[in-house]
């Protein structure tokens, strides 16, 4: 996991994990996400980025440009 998930959060983290996917494999992703959702639990916080990233990494195929995951 990246530090900005320990230090800033999984939003941050999870725009982090945005700007990465488009330099390296221009995938457009939106992420639409509380700022203010309460994740106290720092274990829940890394399961939600791996798995936001590995649904990314699937997502990742010849035509695929857009990708909108939602946590509310």
């Amino acid at each position: 996991s990246p530090p900005v998930l320990h230090d800033e959060g999984l939003v941050a983290a999870l725009r982090w994990l945005r700007a990465q996917m488009k330099q390296q494999q221009g995938l457009v992703v939106d992420i639409h996400a509380d700022p203010n959702l309460p994740l106290p639990d720092e274990a829940l916080r890394v399961l939600l980025f791996q798995t936001v990233r590995e649904l990314l990494c699937w997502k990742i195929s010849p035509g695929a440009c857009e990708v909108e995951p939602q946590l509310w």
